[in-house]
């Protein structure tokens, strides 16, 4: 059995108990710091969205083919804002 877990009659019982709380305490606050952090990312990903939108609103675009990009159809990209045509 796990040291963890702990045999009832075991004289480190209590010892286990106490490094288990620990990592369990550990181990919710990392999930904390992970949501938080997840949550970070969401919002900056939403400002750039943001910000690609007004940059392809105001560029006056001059459309290249994206010689890259090998697809069913041709891309093309902004050789000013680096946007790709919808």
């Amino acid at each position: 059995m796990s040291e963890f877990y702990g045999n009832p009659n075991s004289p480190n019982t209590n010892d286990s108990k106490v490094v288990l709380v620990e990592l369990m305490e550990e181990r919710k606050k990392f999930l904390e710091d992970k949501y938080k952090l997840l949550n970070e990312i969401k919002t900056i990903e939403n400002k750039i969205n943001q910000l690609d939108k007004m940059i392809y609103s105001i560029c006056k675009h001059e459309w290249a083919i994206d010689r890259s990009s090998y697809g069913e159809h041709t891309e093309y990209y902004c050789k000013k804002c680096n946007s790709y045509k919808d």
